[in-house]
């Protein structure tokens, strides 16, 4: 039987999950950091080309695509997700498309600060953004980036994550 929720113990057991956060938010957290080095990375790149993919001359505009499947091929490759998602948000009046990334069960977007106001989107469950995209798919070709490219680069150190 499990504690009452204003119970001693219920506050003890709420102190101790505290003290030892679970693995997925230190996961979580890790994937927030690597994004944050590739964001980093990225926005350099605009002047340096030291990685061309579509749309990088503009980047965080016109490259959600490329971006998240750079993403995601990093995310395989240094955490071992297999469970990695890109989704492909509509505006279906608009023909306007948007992509994100789902991973280990938090929402990312390294290019969401292409629309004004907003900032990249790193590790959460729901985005005011996202719901402004009211069709969603799941992206299952993933040719527009090299998978292979991207690897190699970040096996080389020159795409941190």
């Amino acid at each position: 039987m499990s504690a009452l929720p204003n119970s001693p113990a219920a506050r003890r057991a709420a102190i101790e999950r505290a003290k030892h956060p679970s693995e997925d938010v230190c996961l979580n957290a890790q994937i927030g950091q690597s994004a944050r080095l590739l964001i980093d990375f990225l926005t350099e790149n605009r002047a340096t080309d030291a990685f061309e993919f579509p749309f990088s001359h503009s980047y965080p505009r016109n490259c959600c695509e490329s971006v998240s499947m750079i993403f995601s091929y990093l995310l395989g490759e240094k955490y071992g997700l297999s469970r990695v998602t890109i989704i492909r948000g509509t505006k279906p009046r608009l023909h306007e498309h948007h992509f994100w990334v789902r991973a280990a069960g938090s929402l990312y977007d390294l290019t969401a600060h292409q629309f004004p106001g907003r900032r990249p989107i790193l590790g959460v469950e729901r985005h005011a953004l996202f719901d402004s995209f009211p069709e969603h798919r799941v992206i299952h070709e993933q040719d527009f980036v090299d998978r292979e490219e991207v690897l190699a680069l970040h096996r080389a150190g020159v795409i941190p994550f």
